[in-house]
């Protein structure tokens, strides 16, 4: 500890009993003690906050180098690309993949909606319109 051999800490301790006396040399260990811990607990939030700076740190340099990463990609891939030729591409129709068919004439959305088909025949047939004024269930007799 310090340098502070045990017969020195002995002369130390005979050296405060005699100044302070027994009666307020409990109090001074407790003093000590509760100074000491707050010590410790001082240097162990000083150390955490150090490591966490060092995470933040890594964290702020992987970020900064997927950043760099993402700004060569996008340079590469957009190389040549001009204004004009975007505009004429969206213009022309060319410029998003055609991935999906366009619905066709014939199916429109309206026209996906369940509708009775007639026994007699292969067209759907409108249900009859419900009266303003009459219930929509009709009574059970």
């Amino acid at each position: 500890m310090f340098g502070i051999g045990m017969t020195e800490l002995i002369i130390i301790l005979v050296i405060a009993l005699l100044v302070l006396g027994p009666e307020k040399l409990p109090d001074l260990a407790r003093a000590v003690g509760r100074g000491i811990g707050e010590f410790r607990r001082a240097t162990n939030e000083l150390k955490d906050s150090f490591n966490s700076d060092d995470d933040l740190k890594n964290l702020k340099d992987t970020l900064s180098q997927a950043k760099n990463d993402m700004t060569g990609l996008v340079r590469d891939n957009t190389q040549g690309v001009t204004v004009d030729g975007v505009a004429k591409a969206l213009a022309e129709g060319t410029f998003f993949p055609q991935t999906a068919k366009e619905p066709s004439e014939e199916a429109k959305p309206d026209d996906l909606e369940a509708r009775p088909v007639s026994p007699d025949s292969t067209q759907s047939v409108d249900p009859p319109p419900v009266p303003s004024g009459s219930p929509e269930k009709p009574p059970v007799s």
